[in-house]
Formats: C-alpha cells, structure tokens, sequence
C-alpha cells in the first residue's frame, strides 16, 4: 500500500484540534504533527511499518513525513490534534534529526496531559493561549517519547519541495532524473531518500498519483477510458491497463461499470 501525499494537509497553516468518532484515514503523510487519542472504543492505526490496534488511554503520534493510516473497525471517539509545522518549530528542533523508537505510547499522565490541553484549546479564543496550552501538550510528549538517530537525514525543507513538485507535475512527462535536475540534487540521492522515508519509489508514488487522478476523472461519462489515462500522465494505454489491473484487480472499464 502506497501512501498519499495530503497536500491540503500541508498547505494549511491552523491548528486542527478536533473530537473525532470512528475515524477512517486513509495511508497519508504531511510535514504536520499528528496525535490520535482513543478515548473510547478501538482504533487501528499504522505509523510507517508500524501497526496497532489502539485502545482507550492511548496515543499514536506522527511525526514530520511519518506515513499513517486510521481505522476504526468498531465505534469510537478520540481526540485528533494536527500541528503545522509553523506552531511547533522549537519541537521539531528538539527531536533534531531523531526519530521515535515506537509511535504508540500509553502513558497515564500524558493521556491525561493529552485530554485537559485539548479541553483548554477548544474552550480558549485566544491564540496565545492555545499556543501555550499546545505547548504544554509537546513538552510532556516530548519527555515521555523514546527517541532513536534518524539515519540519511535529508535538507529538512527537501521533502516538502520534492513532493510538492511531483504533485504539480505528475501529469506531465517527469522522471527522477527530471526531478533532480529541477530542484538541483543527485538522482541517486533522491532515490534513496525518498525509498527511505516514503517506502515506495518516486516512479511507483507518480505511477499511484496518476491512477487517482484518472480514477476521478473516468466519474465524467463523457470522459473516454484513454483521455483519462492520457491526460493523467500515462503515454501507453498498455501501461495504464497493466498498472490499474495491479492496484485495482480489474479493468478500467469493469472498474467503471461498477
């Protein structure tokens, strides 16, 4: 499974602090901070490779550009808080160039810590004073997380730029060695980076953005099956159709009818 770069996610520039019941989420990742707080029921959450069915009481925390997914195969309700990277710069300076040694905490204090800062940021107006609540929030986060040495560590600002141009651009005739030749970086390096912190390949996510991008368009019925595969980036319908059978386990066309 393939996750999906949520630009909306990383365009927005406001806290997002919300109570939350049966979350769906699908594989995503963003420079943002995202907390997930079971406060009842069970929640299936997946960090990167990591995965765990949570149950109330427990945190599931990701980081900059952590991959994650939620379900809920049962209802629930948790607290979702999700952090632009602007609002928590002197957090992310304290992690550095480490990672956490596991996404899933339980931890009875920080849970409670988790659940009265949520309740003063929803009830306050004042953004100073949910800075300062959210503040408090990371403080006790960051002194409860086990953190490890990130290894390959990137230009912090290299990821968003990446993904940002591939997004921009992946209906267009780009490869790896287009991408690095436009922002400036061995295609190698590239590679490997993006392999690393993304689990997929750059060919493979661009391959993925543009079965979404002809998945939508192939709702307009007057959209034929190769102006949709032709427009979303792909210069072979024998491609399109080998590549949509793999992710979708059916034709373009029997994936319409349904």
């Amino acid at each position: 499974m393939l996750p999906k770069f949520y630009l909306k996610r990383e365009q927005t520039t406001t806290l997002y602090a919300k109570e939350v019941t049966s979350p769906y989420i699908e594989f995503h990742f963003h420079s943002h901070i995202e907390l997930l707080a079971v406060l009842e029921g069970q929640i299936e959450v997946t960090v990167n490779d990591r995965q765990q069915l949570l149950q109330p009481g427990q945190i599931a925390v990701a980081l900059s550009h952590d991959a994650h997914q939620f379900r809920s195969p049962t209802p629930s309700r948790a607290i979702s808080i999700v952090i632009p990277t602007d609002m928590c710069a002197e957090f992310i300076s304290a992690i550095g160039d480490r990672k956490t040694m596991s996404p899933f905490l339980t931890n009875e204090a920080l849970f409670q810590t988790v659940c009265d800062c949520f309740s003063k940021m929803e009830a306050s107006t004042n953004t100073i004073c949910q800075k300062g609540h959210l503040y408090v929030l990371l403080g006790t986060l960051l002194a409860c997380m086990q953190l490890e040495q990130r290894q390959d560590l990137p230009d912090p600002q290299l990821y968003s730029h990446l993904l940002q141009y591939i997004n921009n651009h992946y209906t267009q005739d780009i490869s790896l060695r287009t991408i690095s030749t436009a922002l400036g970086y061995n295609p190698s390096y590239l590679s490997r980076i993006f392999n690393n912190s993304f689990y997929t390949s750059i060919p493979k996510y661009i391959t993925l953005l543009r079965l979404r991008h002809a998945v939508l368009m192939m709702q307009d019925p007057k959209k034929s099956i190769t102006d949709c595969a032709y427009e979303s980036g792909f210069h072979s319908l024998r491609t399109f159709y080998r590549v949509f059978q793999e992710e979708f386990h059916c034709s373009p066309r029997e994936y319409r009818n349904k």
